[in-house]
């Protein structure tokens, strides 16, 4: 039960990391080693 929710967790993480690295690459604020510019 608590490996289950760990892994939920876990896979919902990553999953919102993708999301945003895909964001970022689409409205193009990503530097070439694809992190996040320091914009602020």
């Amino acid at each position: 039960m608590a490996f289950t929710h760990a892994a939920e967790h876990l896979l919902q993480d990553v999953s919102d990391k993708v999301l945003q690295l895909q964001y970022k690459k689409d409205i193009g604020i990503l530097d070439q080693d694809g992190d996040k510019l320091h914009t602020e």
